[in-house]
């Protein structure tokens, strides 16, 4: 029992002991804090700027009651990052610096020996411009290691607005000379509310819009002369009337040499290996046709491949490269029709002879000596033009006969030479045949197939002269077509 007093006075000193240290940080705290406070105050910049808010109304703009406020633009071009065809923008870095005037935050009469006064806190208390992209995606300010952005109000009023920005910002291409095409990219600044006669939007004197550095891009040469405008061009701007609106532009060109690798040089030595196959014999068929499959089948899918690895759009117009590729493929298909057509004239002889003697049946009348009286000459059916040993029976008597004969005449003319055994004593007998003085033999010449055949030769002969020097007269006219003539089509 004696020991609770004791532990209530241990209790009660502890107490006061943390009490008494409370009350010592307390102290602490509000004297720093004080001291903090009188410096922040004794700073001339704040004071300053304490007494320009004192009876600023941000709602209103400069000069509320008279002209328009002159706010002026400057734009420098930090990067271009990427510029991607099938959504048709670009991501571009650039560092926006606006300038206006605002005489209630002239401070000349308060602290002549001050310049400017730099603030990021008070910012939202200023009236600022409201402009915008209107040919922006996305957007944000770069706020690493801290905001990207400062607001500095000089002596006489003038006040400067930086910012560091990143945009996506549409470009309208237009893709009918691809890839020999030049894109322009046009991005309009434009006042969101303000009326012309309330905000007025121009460009800096000098260098409005310029490259800090060189920018190099993966498929495009960038020109360097911007171009630029206090006006924007019919369609730029998004509103409709009288609001202030700025412009600028540049050029992208396209770099060839990825394509020429890659699409045309690949394209143009199909085109020429089809031309191997008017070397390779007519009568080789597999090889001249698969020859020609074979690259057409490629050719389709060299098409097809590029198409989904351009990452172009797909546009209701036709492309340069298309035409390319249809001008590659009807070559390659006209090599093949070729063939064809050379095919059927070296075989229509062949044709014309199977029909012949399927139609008809030649006889021949054999030559003889010494038939005995009363008895006829025999008659013999042959169906092809070749030496043959013929076995012939009448009245018993048994007579052997080899000749060379054609089944295209009955003539005993025909017959260029042959012999007669009569009862194993041969007799000789043979006349001479002249296919000149033959006039059968000679319509048959002239309508059968050797003319046909020379007329397929000759065919592939012309061929290796007349495909290549089309091909070349082809590229040299889609090159300068689509170089000199075609316009690039600005849109």
């Amino acid at each position: 029992m004696d020991l609770i007093p004791v532990f209530n006075w241990i209790c009660l000193f502890l107490l006061s002991i943390l009490c008494d240290a409370r009350g010592q940080q307390s102290s602490s705290y509000s004297y720093w804090n004080n001291q903090t406070s009188e410096d922040v105050i004794k700073d001339p910049a704040t004071v300053v700027l304490l007494n320009l808010l004192g009876t600023y109304d941000s709602r209103l703009r400069p000069d509320s009651e008279g002209d328009p406020t002159l706010v002026s633009c400057k734009i420098e071009i930090i990067s271009i990052d990427s510029v991607t065809e099938v959504t048709m923008d670009y991501k571009m870095t650039l560092i926006l610096e606006e300038k206006w005037n605002d005489r209630r935050l002239n401070f000349e009469r308060y602290d002549k020996n001050l310049k400017y006064i730099q603030s990021k806190s008070n910012m939202a208390e200023l009236w600022q411009p409201d402009i915008f992209f209107s040919n922006e995606k996305q957007a944000y300010v770069h706020d690493v290691t801290v905001p990207n952005m400062f607001i500095r109000i000089m002596q006489n009023g003038d006040i400067i607005y930086s910012m560091k920005l990143s945009l996506v910002l549409s470009c309208a291409m237009n893709f009918t000379k691809f890839p020999m095409d030049r894109q322009r990219c046009t991005t309009a600044i434009e006042s969101y509310q303000s009326l012309d006669e309330e905000v007025r939007l121009a460009w800096y004197h000098e260098n409005p819009v310029r490259l800090i550095k060189q920018i190099n891009l993966p498929q495009y040469k960038l020109d360097n002369n911007l171009t630029y405008s206090n006006r924007c061009a019919e369609g730029n701007g998004i509103f409709e009337g009288n609001y202030t609106c700025l412009e600028f532009s540049f050029i992208l060109e396209r770099e060839l040499t990825f394509y020429v690798v890659q699409t045309f040089l690949p394209t143009s030595l199909l085109v020429i290996m089809s031309w191997v196959s008017f070397w390779i014999d007519i009568t080789q068929a597999p090889a001249r046709v698969s020859l020609g499959v074979t690259i057409i089948l490629t050719m389709t899918t060299t098409t097809t491949g590029f198409g989904s690895a351009a990452g172009l759009p797909r546009v209701s117009y036709t492309k340069a490269i298309d035409v390319w590729f249809d001008m590659c493929l009807g070559f390659v298909t006209m090599s093949l029709l070729e063939y064809a057509f050379v095919h059927y004239l070296w075989n229509r002889d062949m044709e014309s002879k199977h029909l012949q003697m399927a139609s008809r049946k030649t006889r021949i009348q054999l030559p003889f000596i010494g038939w005995q009286k009363g008895k006829s000459k025999p008659d013999v059916e042959a169906e092809s033009a070749e030496e043959v040993e013929l076995e012939v029976k009448m009245g018993g008597e048994r007579y052997n006969y080899s000749t060379t004969y054609r089944p295209l005449s009955t003539k005993e003319d025909d017959i260029e030479g042959g012999f007669v055994a009569y009862n194993g004593n041969a007799q000789h007998g043979k006349k001479h045949y002249d296919r000149r003085q033959d006039p059968v033999a000679m319509d048959a010449a002239s309508q059968g197939g050797s003319l046909s055949k020379l007329v397929a030769l000759n065919i592939d002969r012309v061929s290796r002269i007349l495909f290549p020097f089309s091909f070349v007269i082809a590229v040299l006219a889609y090159w300068i077509l689509y170089t000199y003539i075609v316009d690039d089509h600005f849109v």
